[in-house]
Protein backbone atom coordinates (compact mmCIF):
# COMPACT_ATOMS: atom_id res chain seq x y z
CA UNK A 1 0.00 0.00 0.00
CA UNK A 2 1.46 3.35 -0.99
CA UNK A 3 2.10 6.12 1.41
CA UNK A 4 -0.96 8.51 -0.04
CA UNK A 5 -3.05 5.43 0.38
CA UNK A 6 -1.97 4.74 3.93
CA UNK A 7 -2.45 8.62 4.31
CA UNK A 8 -6.07 8.63 2.83
CA UNK A 9 -6.75 5.51 5.36
CA UNK A 10 -5.53 7.25 8.39
CA UNK A 11 -8.04 10.13 7.85
CA UNK A 12 -10.93 7.72 7.32
CA UNK A 13 -10.26 6.31 10.21
CA UNK A 14 -9.93 9.68 12.10
CA UNK A 15 -12.61 11.14 10.36
CA UNK A 16 -14.98 8.10 12.11
CA UNK A 17 -13.40 8.66 15.09
CA UNK A 18 -14.25 12.36 15.58
CA UNK A 19 -17.56 12.34 14.22
CA UNK A 20 -18.72 8.30 15.79
CA UNK A 21 -20.70 8.30 12.96
CA UNK A 22 -21.11 6.82 8.97
CA UNK A 23 -18.73 8.34 6.72
CA UNK A 24 -20.61 9.15 3.35
CA UNK A 25 -18.95 8.89 -0.12
CA UNK A 26 -19.46 12.71 -0.03
CA UNK A 27 -16.58 12.27 3.09
CA UNK A 28 -14.29 10.57 1.08
CA UNK A 29 -13.79 12.32 -1.94
CA UNK A 30 -13.56 15.30 0.49
CA UNK A 31 -10.42 13.62 1.77
CA UNK A 32 -9.40 12.76 -1.43
CA UNK A 33 -9.12 16.29 -2.78
CA UNK A 34 -7.80 17.71 0.31
CA UNK A 35 -4.93 14.96 -0.24
CA UNK A 36 -4.58 15.90 -3.71
CA UNK A 37 -4.96 12.25 -5.29
CA UNK A 38 -4.60 11.28 -8.67
CA UNK A 39 -7.38 9.53 -10.46
CA UNK A 40 -4.49 7.14 -10.17
CA UNK A 41 -4.18 7.40 -6.85
CA UNK A 42 -7.91 6.56 -6.67
CA UNK A 43 -8.01 3.98 -8.95
CA UNK A 44 -5.40 2.42 -6.72
CA UNK A 45 -7.49 2.65 -4.05
CA UNK A 46 -10.46 0.86 -5.62
CA UNK A 47 -8.45 -2.29 -6.91
CA UNK A 48 -7.19 -2.54 -3.46
CA UNK A 49 -10.71 -2.70 -2.09
CA UNK A 50 -11.57 -5.23 -4.85
CA UNK A 51 -9.18 -7.39 -4.25
CA UNK A 52 -9.05 -7.94 -0.32
CA UNK A 53 -13.08 -7.99 -0.55
CA UNK A 54 -12.35 -10.97 -3.17
CA UNK A 55 -9.49 -12.74 -1.20
CA UNK A 56 -11.40 -11.89 2.32
CA UNK A 57 -14.25 -13.40 0.73
CA UNK A 58 -12.49 -16.26 -0.16
CA UNK A 59 -11.23 -17.09 3.29
CA UNK A 60 -14.72 -17.01 4.52
CA UNK A 61 -15.57 -19.67 2.13
CA UNK A 62 -13.07 -22.05 3.39
CA UNK A 63 -13.49 -20.93 7.19
CA UNK A 64 -10.13 -19.34 7.59
CA UNK A 65 -11.39 -16.14 10.15
CA UNK A 66 -8.74 -14.83 10.77
CA UNK A 67 -7.46 -14.06 7.41
CA UNK A 68 -10.99 -13.49 6.28
CA UNK A 69 -11.04 -10.79 8.87
CA UNK A 70 -8.15 -9.11 8.74
CA UNK A 71 -8.26 -8.78 4.76
CA UNK A 72 -12.13 -7.26 4.67
CA UNK A 73 -10.61 -5.16 7.65
CA UNK A 74 -8.66 -3.42 5.31
CA UNK A 75 -11.14 -3.37 2.87
CA UNK A 76 -14.02 -1.62 4.91
CA UNK A 77 -11.05 0.78 5.97
CA UNK A 78 -10.98 1.97 2.63
CA UNK A 79 -14.27 2.12 1.42
CA UNK A 80 -16.33 2.46 4.76
CA UNK A 81 -19.27 3.42 2.93
CA UNK A 82 -19.93 0.29 1.04
CA UNK A 83 -22.46 -1.95 2.91
CA UNK A 84 -21.72 -4.83 0.86
CA UNK A 85 -18.13 -4.65 2.61
CA UNK A 86 -19.45 -3.75 5.80
CA UNK A 87 -21.53 -6.83 6.23
CA UNK A 88 -18.89 -9.15 4.73
CA UNK A 89 -16.78 -7.77 7.60
CA UNK A 90 -19.60 -8.83 10.42
CA UNK A 91 -20.06 -11.87 9.27
CA UNK A 92 -16.39 -12.87 9.46
CA UNK A 93 -16.62 -11.45 12.66
CA UNK A 94 -19.52 -13.72 13.65
CA UNK A 95 -18.30 -16.72 12.66
CA UNK A 96 -15.03 -16.62 14.42
CA UNK A 97 -16.61 -15.58 17.12
CA UNK A 98 -19.15 -18.56 17.44
CA UNK A 99 -16.08 -21.02 16.78
CA UNK A 100 -13.79 -19.54 19.08
CA UNK A 101 -16.80 -18.60 21.70
CA UNK A 102 -15.20 -14.86 21.25
CA UNK A 103 -17.34 -12.16 23.04
CA UNK A 104 -15.01 -9.83 21.45
CA UNK A 105 -15.88 -11.14 18.45
CA UNK A 106 -19.69 -11.68 18.49
CA UNK A 107 -19.60 -6.98 19.84
CA UNK A 108 -17.55 -6.58 16.83
CA UNK A 109 -19.91 -8.22 14.68
CA UNK A 110 -23.28 -6.81 16.14
CA UNK A 111 -21.46 -3.23 15.87
CA UNK A 112 -19.86 -3.85 12.13
CA UNK A 113 -23.82 -5.25 11.43
CA UNK A 114 -25.51 -1.91 12.72
CA UNK A 115 -23.15 0.20 10.88
CA UNK A 116 -24.58 -1.67 7.83
CA UNK A 117 -28.19 -0.13 8.74
CA UNK A 118 -26.46 3.33 9.50
CA UNK A 119 -25.89 3.23 5.64
CA UNK A 120 -29.05 1.24 4.53
CA UNK A 121 -31.88 1.51 7.37
CA UNK A 122 -33.62 -1.31 5.08
CA UNK A 123 -30.44 -4.12 4.52
CA UNK A 124 -32.07 -7.46 5.71
CA UNK A 125 -28.71 -9.15 5.63
CA UNK A 126 -28.10 -7.12 9.11
CA UNK A 127 -31.34 -7.88 9.93
CA UNK A 128 -30.67 -11.36 9.73
CA UNK A 129 -27.11 -11.60 10.72
CA UNK A 130 -28.35 -9.51 14.44
CA UNK A 131 -30.83 -12.36 14.86
CA UNK A 132 -28.30 -14.99 14.43
CA UNK A 133 -25.92 -13.12 17.12
CA UNK A 134 -28.72 -12.42 19.38
CA UNK A 135 -29.49 -16.25 18.96
CA UNK A 136 -26.23 -17.21 19.48
CA UNK A 137 -25.61 -15.15 22.47
CA UNK A 138 -28.97 -16.61 24.35
CA UNK A 139 -27.63 -20.53 23.39
CA UNK A 140 -24.11 -19.57 25.10
CA UNK A 141 -25.09 -17.34 28.54
CA UNK A 142 -28.43 -19.61 29.15
CA UNK A 143 -28.19 -22.50 27.82
CA UNK A 144 -30.90 -23.68 25.25
CA UNK A 145 -32.79 -27.26 24.98
CA UNK A 146 -31.10 -29.46 22.78
CA UNK A 147 -33.04 -28.82 19.20
CA UNK A 148 -33.03 -25.40 19.76
CA UNK A 149 -29.14 -25.34 20.22
CA UNK A 150 -28.96 -27.70 17.06
CA UNK A 151 -31.31 -25.12 14.72
CA UNK A 152 -29.36 -22.15 16.18
CA UNK A 153 -26.17 -24.17 15.22
CA UNK A 154 -27.77 -24.84 11.62
CA UNK A 155 -28.60 -21.03 11.14
CA UNK A 156 -25.12 -20.05 12.00
CA UNK A 157 -23.54 -22.16 9.53
CA UNK A 158 -25.44 -21.27 6.88
CA UNK A 159 -24.92 -17.76 7.25
CA UNK A 160 -21.13 -18.66 7.10
CA UNK A 161 -20.88 -21.07 4.78
CA UNK A 162 -22.73 -18.66 2.36
CA UNK A 163 -21.12 -15.33 3.22
CA UNK A 164 -23.89 -14.03 3.99
CA UNK A 165 -26.47 -14.75 1.49
CA UNK A 166 -30.07 -13.78 1.87
CA UNK A 167 -31.48 -15.93 0.07
CA UNK A 168 -30.06 -18.90 0.77
CA UNK A 169 -30.08 -18.27 4.95
CA UNK A 170 -34.33 -18.07 3.90
CA UNK A 171 -34.40 -20.86 1.78
CA UNK A 172 -32.85 -23.38 4.23
CA UNK A 173 -34.17 -22.28 7.65
CA UNK A 174 -37.76 -21.21 6.88
CA UNK A 175 -38.61 -23.30 3.65
CA UNK A 176 -36.41 -26.03 3.05
CA UNK A 177 -38.86 -27.79 0.73
CA UNK A 178 -38.90 -24.28 -0.92
CA UNK A 179 -35.39 -24.80 -1.71
CA UNK A 180 -35.35 -28.20 -3.18
CA UNK A 181 -37.78 -27.30 -5.63
CA UNK A 182 -35.70 -24.41 -6.42
CA UNK A 183 -32.98 -26.91 -7.25
CA UNK A 184 -35.24 -28.87 -9.47
CA UNK A 185 -36.71 -26.11 -11.74
CA UNK A 186 -35.78 -25.12 -15.34
CA UNK A 187 -35.84 -21.88 -16.51
CA UNK A 188 -36.18 -22.72 -19.43
CA UNK A 189 -39.76 -22.05 -20.10
CA UNK A 190 -40.24 -19.23 -17.57
CA UNK A 191 -39.01 -15.59 -17.00
CA UNK A 192 -38.86 -15.85 -13.32
CA UNK A 193 -39.35 -17.21 -10.48
CA UNK A 194 -40.48 -16.10 -7.04
CA UNK A 195 -41.26 -18.52 -3.94
CA UNK A 196 -43.75 -20.94 -5.81
CA UNK A 197 -44.91 -18.25 -8.75
CA UNK A 198 -43.93 -18.82 -12.35
CA UNK A 199 -44.31 -16.49 -14.88
CA UNK A 200 -44.18 -17.78 -18.51
CA UNK A 201 -42.46 -16.45 -21.14
CA UNK A 202 -44.57 -15.30 -23.86
CA UNK A 203 -45.40 -16.99 -26.97
CA UNK A 204 -43.54 -14.44 -29.18
CA UNK A 205 -40.82 -13.51 -27.04
CA UNK A 206 -37.30 -14.91 -28.26
CA UNK A 207 -34.89 -16.48 -25.63
CA UNK A 208 -32.16 -15.28 -27.15
CA UNK A 209 -31.10 -11.87 -28.70
CA UNK A 210 -28.86 -9.83 -30.37
CA UNK A 211 -27.00 -7.07 -28.30
CA UNK A 212 -27.92 -4.00 -28.78
CA UNK A 213 -24.62 -1.24 -28.81
CA UNK A 214 -25.32 1.42 -26.01
CA UNK A 215 -24.36 5.10 -26.45
CA UNK A 216 -23.74 6.60 -22.90
CA UNK A 217 -24.60 10.26 -22.19
CA UNK A 218 -20.48 10.34 -21.22
CA UNK A 219 -17.27 8.56 -21.33
CA UNK A 220 -15.38 6.28 -23.89
CA UNK A 221 -16.13 3.11 -24.37
CA UNK A 222 -18.91 0.98 -26.47
CA UNK A 223 -21.42 -1.34 -24.34
CA UNK A 224 -23.34 -4.05 -25.74
CA UNK A 225 -26.27 -5.32 -24.20
CA UNK A 226 -28.12 -8.14 -24.27
CA UNK A 227 -31.53 -8.58 -22.43
CA UNK A 228 -31.82 -12.10 -23.57
CA UNK A 229 -35.21 -13.74 -22.61
CA UNK A 230 -36.37 -10.49 -20.67
CA UNK A 231 -36.17 -7.84 -23.97
CA UNK A 232 -38.96 -6.33 -23.28
CA UNK A 233 -39.04 -6.28 -19.67
CA UNK A 234 -35.55 -4.22 -18.59
CA UNK A 235 -33.79 -1.36 -20.16
CA UNK A 236 -30.39 -0.29 -19.51
CA UNK A 237 -29.80 4.00 -19.72
CA UNK A 238 -25.92 4.33 -19.48
CA UNK A 239 -25.45 7.56 -17.83
CA UNK A 240 -21.33 7.14 -17.96
CA UNK A 241 -18.38 4.58 -19.19
CA UNK A 242 -14.97 5.23 -18.98
CA UNK A 243 -12.01 3.26 -19.43
CA UNK A 244 -8.57 4.75 -17.72
CA UNK A 245 -5.92 3.15 -18.44
CA UNK A 246 -2.29 3.42 -16.46
CA UNK A 247 1.01 2.05 -16.72
CA UNK A 248 0.76 -1.63 -15.41
CA UNK A 249 -3.67 -1.13 -14.81
CA UNK A 250 -6.70 -0.37 -16.54
CA UNK A 251 -9.85 0.48 -14.85
CA UNK A 252 -13.22 0.24 -16.09
CA UNK A 253 -16.47 2.17 -14.68
CA UNK A 254 -19.98 2.71 -15.41
CA UNK A 255 -23.01 3.85 -13.99
CA UNK A 256 -26.45 4.48 -15.19
CA UNK A 257 -29.98 3.39 -14.55
CA UNK A 258 -31.88 -0.06 -14.91
CA UNK A 259 -35.27 0.52 -16.26
CA UNK A 260 -38.07 -1.92 -15.30
CA UNK A 261 -39.77 -1.99 -19.16
CA UNK A 262 -42.50 -4.78 -19.45
CA UNK A 263 -45.94 -5.54 -16.90
CA UNK A 264 -44.10 -7.10 -14.26
CA UNK A 265 -42.85 -5.93 -10.83
CA UNK A 266 -38.91 -6.90 -10.35
CA UNK A 267 -37.49 -7.81 -7.19
CA UNK A 268 -34.12 -8.06 -8.75
CA UNK A 269 -32.17 -8.41 -11.00
CA UNK A 270 -28.55 -10.04 -11.99
CA UNK A 271 -26.47 -9.75 -15.07
CA UNK A 272 -22.79 -10.79 -16.25
CA UNK A 273 -20.32 -8.27 -17.24
CA UNK A 274 -17.09 -8.90 -19.51
CA UNK A 275 -14.75 -6.41 -20.70
CA UNK A 276 -13.02 -7.42 -23.79
CA UNK A 277 -10.13 -6.49 -25.34
CA UNK A 278 -9.53 -5.13 -28.94
CA UNK A 279 -8.82 -9.13 -29.66
CA UNK A 280 -12.07 -10.17 -28.90
CA UNK A 281 -10.79 -11.65 -25.61
CA UNK A 282 -12.07 -11.40 -22.08
CA UNK A 283 -10.49 -9.71 -19.24
CA UNK A 284 -13.07 -9.80 -16.72
CA UNK A 285 -16.18 -11.78 -16.23
CA UNK A 286 -18.11 -11.27 -13.01
CA UNK A 287 -22.06 -11.58 -12.04
CA UNK A 288 -23.14 -8.12 -10.72
CA UNK A 289 -26.61 -7.58 -9.08
CA UNK A 290 -28.40 -4.58 -10.89
CA UNK A 291 -31.85 -4.93 -8.97
CA UNK A 292 -31.24 -5.60 -5.15
CA UNK A 293 -34.23 -7.94 -3.61
CA UNK A 294 -33.92 -6.37 0.20
CA UNK A 295 -35.47 -3.04 -1.78
CA UNK A 296 -38.89 -2.15 -2.99
CA UNK A 297 -40.01 -4.08 -6.04
CA UNK A 298 -39.82 -1.44 -9.46
CA UNK A 299 -43.08 -0.92 -10.38
CA UNK A 300 -43.59 -0.53 -14.59
CA UNK A 301 -41.77 2.25 -15.52
CA UNK A 302 -39.48 2.82 -11.99
CA UNK A 303 -35.82 3.02 -12.50
CA UNK A 304 -33.15 1.84 -9.96
CA UNK A 305 -29.42 3.01 -10.24
CA UNK A 306 -25.88 1.45 -10.36
CA UNK A 307 -22.03 1.94 -10.65
CA UNK A 308 -19.46 0.22 -10.18
CA UNK A 309 -15.30 0.18 -11.15
CA UNK A 310 -13.40 -3.30 -12.20
CA UNK A 311 -9.71 -3.40 -13.13
CA UNK A 312 -7.87 -5.19 -15.37
CA UNK A 313 -4.66 -6.53 -16.44
CA UNK A 314 -5.06 -4.73 -19.83
CA UNK A 315 -7.08 -2.08 -21.46
CA UNK A 316 -11.03 -2.67 -22.72
CA UNK A 317 -12.08 -2.00 -25.71
CA UNK A 318 -15.44 -2.78 -24.98
CA UNK A 319 -17.98 -4.01 -22.69
CA UNK A 320 -20.99 -6.88 -23.04
CA UNK A 321 -23.44 -6.72 -20.60
CA UNK A 322 -25.82 -10.12 -20.49
CA UNK A 323 -29.36 -10.26 -18.13
CA UNK A 324 -28.92 -13.77 -16.09
CA UNK A 325 -32.10 -14.02 -14.10
CA UNK A 326 -35.02 -11.47 -12.76
CA UNK A 327 -36.98 -12.10 -10.17
CA UNK A 328 -40.23 -10.81 -10.61
CA UNK A 329 -44.19 -11.00 -10.19
CA UNK A 330 -47.09 -10.02 -11.90
CA UNK A 331 -47.37 -5.73 -11.72
CA UNK A 332 -51.06 -4.95 -10.49
CA UNK A 333 -53.80 -3.87 -13.26
CA UNK A 334 -53.32 -0.33 -12.08
CA UNK A 335 -52.08 1.66 -8.87
CA UNK A 336 -53.24 4.39 -6.63
CA UNK A 337 -51.67 7.78 -6.95
CA UNK A 338 -48.75 7.70 -3.82
CA UNK A 339 -50.16 10.50 -1.48
CA UNK A 340 -48.18 13.66 -1.99
CA UNK A 341 -46.30 14.81 1.45
CA UNK A 342 -44.48 17.77 2.35
CA UNK A 343 -41.03 17.18 3.87
CA UNK A 344 -39.68 19.39 6.43
CA UNK A 345 -36.43 21.51 5.05
CA UNK A 346 -33.55 20.96 7.75
CA UNK A 347 -31.49 22.81 4.96
CA UNK A 348 -32.70 25.94 2.91
CA UNK A 349 -34.33 25.03 -0.25
CA UNK A 350 -32.53 26.35 -3.03
CA UNK A 351 -33.51 28.20 -5.61
CA UNK A 352 -32.85 25.96 -8.65
CA UNK A 353 -33.94 22.77 -7.89
CA UNK A 354 -37.49 21.52 -6.99
CA UNK A 355 -38.61 18.02 -6.00
CA UNK A 356 -41.98 16.28 -5.33
CA UNK A 357 -42.22 13.68 -2.79
CA UNK A 358 -44.92 10.65 -2.36
CA UNK A 359 -45.47 8.63 0.08
CA UNK A 360 -45.93 4.91 -2.01
CA UNK A 361 -45.97 2.70 1.26
CA UNK A 362 -45.44 2.33 4.66
CA UNK A 363 -46.32 -0.34 7.13
CA UNK A 364 -45.76 -0.85 10.90
CA UNK A 365 -45.92 -4.45 12.96
CA UNK A 366 -45.25 -5.39 16.39
CA UNK A 367 -44.19 -8.01 17.95
CA UNK A 368 -45.77 -8.40 22.05
CA UNK A 369 -43.26 -10.22 23.50
CA UNK A 370 -40.49 -8.04 22.05
CA UNK A 371 -41.92 -4.51 22.91
CA UNK A 372 -41.24 -3.61 19.45
CA UNK A 373 -41.91 -3.83 15.62
CA UNK A 374 -40.92 -3.36 12.53
CA UNK A 375 -41.72 0.46 11.21
CA UNK A 376 -41.48 -0.11 6.72
CA UNK A 377 -41.95 2.32 4.28
CA UNK A 378 -40.80 3.99 0.27
CA UNK A 379 -41.15 7.44 -0.68
CA UNK A 380 -40.90 8.42 -4.45
CA UNK A 381 -38.95 11.42 -5.26
CA UNK A 382 -38.90 13.28 -8.26
CA UNK A 383 -37.37 16.28 -9.43
CA UNK A 384 -39.99 18.91 -10.55
CA UNK A 385 -37.09 21.43 -11.48
CA UNK A 386 -35.35 22.50 -14.64
CA UNK A 387 -32.30 21.18 -13.18
CA UNK A 388 -30.65 17.99 -12.48
CA UNK A 389 -30.12 17.42 -9.01
CA UNK A 390 -26.74 15.67 -7.73
CA UNK A 391 -27.01 14.78 -4.38
CA UNK A 392 -30.27 14.31 -2.23
CA UNK A 393 -30.16 13.40 1.70
CA UNK A 394 -33.55 12.68 3.58
CA UNK A 395 -33.87 12.31 7.14
CA UNK A 396 -36.47 10.28 9.13
CA UNK A 397 -38.19 11.01 12.59
CA UNK A 398 -40.03 8.10 14.25
CA UNK A 399 -42.55 9.50 16.95
CA UNK A 400 -45.00 8.26 19.19
CA UNK A 401 -48.45 9.70 20.45
CA UNK A 402 -46.97 12.25 22.09
CA UNK A 403 -44.57 13.04 19.56
CA UNK A 404 -41.54 11.62 21.34
CA UNK A 405 -38.57 10.58 19.01
CA UNK A 406 -38.74 6.91 18.81
CA UNK A 407 -35.78 6.74 16.34
CA UNK A 408 -34.19 9.72 14.14
CA UNK A 409 -31.95 8.41 10.77
CA UNK A 410 -30.89 9.58 7.56
CA UNK A 411 -29.84 8.57 4.43
CA UNK A 412 -28.38 9.65 0.58
CA UNK A 413 -30.65 8.63 -1.88
CA UNK A 414 -28.68 10.20 -4.58
CA UNK A 415 -25.13 10.58 -4.73
CA UNK A 416 -21.63 11.86 -6.37
CA UNK A 417 -21.09 7.84 -7.57
CA UNK A 418 -24.72 7.42 -8.56
CA UNK A 419 -26.07 8.65 -11.87
CA UNK A 420 -27.83 12.70 -11.27
CA UNK A 421 -31.69 13.08 -10.80
CA UNK A 422 -32.81 14.50 -14.44
CA UNK A 423 -35.73 16.83 -14.36
CA UNK A 424 -38.67 14.57 -14.42
CA UNK A 425 -36.50 11.61 -13.23
CA UNK A 426 -38.22 10.05 -10.27
CA UNK A 427 -36.02 8.10 -7.36
CA UNK A 428 -37.05 5.67 -4.48
CA UNK A 429 -36.11 6.35 -1.11
CA UNK A 430 -37.11 3.41 0.86
CA UNK A 431 -36.51 1.94 4.58
CA UNK A 432 -37.00 -0.79 7.53
CA UNK A 433 -36.60 0.26 10.47
CA UNK A 434 -36.74 -1.16 14.09
CA UNK A 435 -39.09 0.53 16.61
CA UNK A 436 -40.84 0.58 20.08
CA UNK A 437 -44.92 -0.34 19.31
CA UNK A 438 -45.52 2.75 20.52
CA UNK A 439 -44.77 4.13 17.23
CA UNK A 440 -47.24 6.70 16.08
CA UNK A 441 -46.34 8.98 13.44
CA UNK A 442 -43.18 9.57 11.14
CA UNK A 443 -41.70 12.98 9.73
CA UNK A 444 -39.61 12.82 6.47
CA UNK A 445 -37.07 15.75 6.02
CA UNK A 446 -34.60 17.13 3.18
CA UNK A 447 -31.33 16.53 4.97
CA UNK A 448 -29.39 17.76 2.06
CA UNK A 449 -30.36 18.70 -1.83
CA UNK A 450 -27.75 20.36 -4.34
Amino acid sequence: MSDTIQLYVERVERLIQQRRQTVTEEDLQEIARELGMSDADLAAVEEEVQSRYERGMGFVDHGMWNDAVEQLREAAALAPSRVYLLHALANAYFCRGRDNKSKDDMQQAEAWARRCLDLDPQYQAAFILLGEIKDQNIAESEGLSTRKAAMTLVGSLVLCVVGGSVASIIAVIIEPSLAEDQNTTTETDSVVVNDNLVVPVAATQPKDTKPVPLQPSAGNLPVDFNPGRWKGQVALDLREVNNKVYTDKAYFSWKGLIENTGNLEIDEVTAKLELINGSDEVLVSDIITLVDDYKPALRPGDVNTFYTTKGSEAAVERAKVTITNVKAEPAAKGYAKSKLISPKWAVKKPANLNIEVRERFTSHSHNDMMNSGFFKAAWEIKNTGSTPIRTVKVGLRLMDGNGTTLDDSSWLVAFSSSPTIRPGEMRLASTTKSVAKTYKKYELSIVEIN
